[in-house]
């Protein structure tokens, strides 16, 4: 993996560039607005901005912000409701063409000692890698979320029981590898990451969030008995 890290002060760890950082160095300053007058209302603001547009680039503008407000922006995979939109969409091919969908629910394992012992940057790099691992590994029709601060959410259309499982067991795999492939002192490899991961099925005519539900209860059992299974 290329993770873009910038080399710290001597004797540091290397991390990825902060969005802080990242947002300092893209953003010039007559990029800022400063706002609109305070006399006016949203309204006609509103109108002003929209006369100086044509329909389709207002069009374009809504259905890029839409789409902005499903991305996690750490992760970039969907976040909740980026998931939830996907799975109203899947609900009605689920029901009208009885197709299987599977879900694969993830939780890294001992993230939150990992943040307090390695600090919340280490943190963000774990959830940039497991994302990765989770594009990765995936197929082009997958759909895939970050749900919590360290939950993932792998929706699987047109896949049953027997696939979802080996999915699961490609993406812990690549995990594995990526991190034995990593040099020696890379904080990532120090840190021991594991993954506890649950999956389910839908049945005929199921509600596809009582399988996301039943994922994520096999997700705890797994946690509790073992890890990266």
């Amino acid at each position: 993996f290329d993770w873009n890290g910038t080399e710290g002060v001597k004797g540091k760890r290397k991390y990825a560039n902060s969005p802080r950082e990242i947002i300092r160095k893209n953003t010039k300053m007559s990029e800022v607005s400063i706002g609109p007058n305070l006399n006016q209302s949203r309204e006609e603001i509103w109108s002003e901005w929209a006369k100086e547009k044509s329909p389709d680039e207002i069009g374009k503008m809504l259905a890029s912000k839409e789409k902005e407000a499903e991305i996690d922006p750490l992760s970039k995979l969907l976040n909740r409701r980026g998931l939830n939109r996907n799975i109203e969409i899947f609900q009605n091919i689920h029901e009208r063409e009885s197709v299987p969908i599977s879900f694969l629910y993830f939780d890294i394992d001992n993230f939150k000692d990992a943040n307090d012992e390695w600090g919340h940057e280490a943190g963000d790099q774990v959830i940039i890698f497991i994302s990765q691992v989770m594009k990765d590994a995936s197929r082009a029709s997958d759909i895939l979320a970050r749900t919590g601060g360290d939950e993932f959410v792998a929706m699987l259309p047109y896949t049953d029981e027997i696939q979802a499982d080996n999915l699961k067991k490609r993406m812990i795999g690549l995990m594995e590898i990526s991190l034995n492939e990593m040099e020696e002192g890379d904080l990532l490899a120090e840190m021991g990451l594991s993954l506890s991961i649950g999956n389910s099925t839908t049945g005929i005519d199921e509600d596809l969030n009582f399988a996301l539900n039943r994922a994520d209860k096999e997700m705890y059992k797994v946690k509790k008995n073992s890890k990266n299974g």
